[in-house]
């Protein structure tokens, strides 16, 4: 009894109502925030990392070593002095344990910095530096704000095209009316009926009603029973 009515009350509920009332409006809003979605996707994955957010990583304090740099012409690594560009080595601890990692960027020897590690202290994942409280924040703002417009605009659209099908049917009924004098009620009647599908089986008796009468009435040939009863009489 329950059961019934929470499907009831679940069938009772109606979405909230979706901006724009018109098929082109809501168009025109579908697209405007599948477009906002995407480059508040972008802000949130490129400049404000948020998959470190959702990754397995860390946020620790390492101690920058030496650096090096790499030289194209011979594929070979060699040491720079503080402030410059390259990879330098860092080393920090996970809960007691110390590990070792590489960050690009310009830093000097000894430089005590904030890193972002990976949560299993691998040396095959590059270390970053940790970003700011406020940059944590607005990256999953920026996030659950682009799932919400793409999810809001994809609805819009879907509602928008089906309202301007809609319309567009509309349109052309009423000019099949006018245009053959037939009234418009019995064409959205036509309409409405359910169309057979193809592949389902006919009725057991599909029979037209003037071949059934004709099979009935037919008399029955006594030399082709006889024929087919006893063919040794041949």
């Amino acid at each position: 009894m329950t059961g019934n009515s929470e499907r009831s009350g679940w069938r009772g509920t109606r979405l909230p109502p979706l901006p724009g009332r018109s098929a082109r409006s809501r168009l025109w809003i579908g697209s405007s925030l599948v477009l906002v979605a995407l480059l508040l996707g972008f802000l949130a994955l490129v400049p404000l990392n948020f998959l470190h957010r959702i990754a397995d990583r860390v946020d620790v304090t390492g101690t920058v070593k030496e650096g090096y740099g790499m030289n194209l012409d011979n594929e070979t690594a060699f040491e720079i002095d503080d402030g410059e560009f390259g990879f330098w080595k860092v080393d920090y601890e996970i809960d007691g344990t110390p590990h070792t990692g590489l960050m690009r960027g310009s830093f000097s020897s000894g430089q005590t910095v904030e890193v972002s590690v990976p949560g299993d202290g691998s040396i095959y994942s590059f270390l970053s530096l940790a970003d700011p409280v406020w940059v944590k924040i607005l990256s999953w703002l920026s996030a659950l704000a682009a799932v919400a417009a793409l999810v809001i605009g994809v609805m819009c659209l879907v509602t928008g095209a089906r309202q301007a099908s809609r319309q567009a049917q509309a349109r052309a009924n009423a000019q099949i009316a006018a245009s053959m004098g037939i009234p418009l009620r019995e064409i959205e009647a036509r309409q409405a009926r359910p169309k057979r599908r193809a592949g389902r089986t006919p009725p057991p008796d599909a029979t037209p009603q003037w071949q059934k009468s004709r099979t009935d009435t037919s008399p029955a040939d006594p030399k082709a029973s006889e024929m087919f009863h006893r063919p040794y009489d041949l």
